[in-house]
């Protein structure tokens, strides 16, 4: 009995944990959730004005909402596999030191994270202005047109 009350006491808190965890991994996995958001909010616009307006367009309009479509699909993929690979890692991380200490997180691995994440980040600005742009292009030729 003493010996499993000692294995007990020796087993991490949860705050410890987290606390840890946190200094591990910094605060990557909440950047790549707020930046998933944030992705996922551009392509959901996006693909609602293209799919309520692309049929009434005009050819060249419609061919640069057809590229912004694909531009807003090929971020989303990419950010889903930052997104993965940070919440494996903070998974394998967690384990590891449920069961027997951490050895820590390699730097060059973590600066690569951070290295992705910002690129996404500077890829979904710019997906922001060009969506922002075609918006702006697309009302004003629903005012000229007419169309609802």
């Amino acid at each position: 009995m003493l010996g499993k009350k000692k294995s007990e006491e020796k087993k991490p808190q949860p705050e410890d944990l987290e606390k840890r965890l946190a200094e591990i991994l910094g605060n990557l996995p909440d950047r790549v959730g707020s930046l998933k958001k944030y992705v996922g909010n551009l392509v959901d616009v996006i693909h609602y004005y293209f799919d309520r307006f692309g049929p009434y367009l005009p050819s060249p309009m419609r061919k640069d909402w057809t590229k912004l479509v694909l531009l807003s699909d090929m971020l989303s993929l990419d950010m889903e596999s930052v997104r993965n690979r940070i919440e494996t890692l903070e998974t394998r991380i967690r384990k590891e030191l449920l069961v027997d200490g951490s050895k820590g997180l390699d730097e060059r691995q973590k600066r690569q994270l951070e290295k992705e994440l910002e690129e996404l980040e500077g890829k979904a600005e710019e997906l922001r202005k060009k969506t922002k742009e075609l918006l702006q292009r697309l009302m004003r030729y629903v005012e000229e047109t007419g169309i609802e």
